[in-house]
């Protein structure tokens, strides 16, 4: 009797030890997603022209989507962008974000000024 308590705790070990293995590589997978999203939003400097939320599905990863959200820092020119990637399963409740800031340089406008030419 108390070999069939060992060997079922044993089990019981050896089940809880994979799923908290499984759950780790998912975190960070899921923090590999979001630092990739990151720096591809960073890279492109248009983040008030791109859409802010989508999936992975032009990496061939359908498990997992972003969100994006910019906001002011209080500083000229610079703003905090950060990156969520959530499961697509709702009943998983494991996410990881990314933070940071980013430099957006000033829009500049030009105004044309004619000049009349003497002959």
């Amino acid at each position: 009797m108390l070999l069939v308590v060992g060997i079922t705790a044993m089990i019981g070990a050896y089940t809880s030890l994979g799923r908290n293995q499984r759950l780790a590589m998912e975190s960070e997978y899921m923090q590999r997603l979001a630092i990739d999203k990151y720096q591809e939003l960073v890279a492109t400097e248009a983040l008030e022209t791109q859409s802010l939320n989508g999936d992975f599905s032009d990496r061939g990863e359908n498990n997992y989507l972003w969100s994006a959200s910019v906001t002011a820092t209080g500083t000229n020119n610079l703003s905090a962008l950060s990156v969520t990637v959530t499961p697509r399963d709702s009943s998983d409740t494991e996410q990881f974000t990314v933070n940071g800031v980013v430099y957006q340089q000033p829009q500049t406008t030009t105004t044309g000024s004619a000049t009349a030419g003497g002959g």
